[in-house]
């Protein structure tokens, strides 16, 4: 009995552990996105300049 409660834990641990990866993972492209922006943004200033 004792098992299957430790394999239920582990089991929600997995799933926690793949959506905090998943949630780092967008936050991480949204992060690389708004660095490509500032970038282009950044160099058409300079340009204009």
């Amino acid at each position: 009995m004792q098992m299957v409660i430790v394999g239920s834990v582990i089991q929600a641990t997995i799933k926690m552990a793949q959506s905090v990866v998943a949630f780092l993972q967008t936050l991480i492209q949204i992060t690389i996105a708004i660095i490509g922006i500032a970038a282009l943004a950044i160099k058409k200033v300079d340009h204009d300049v």
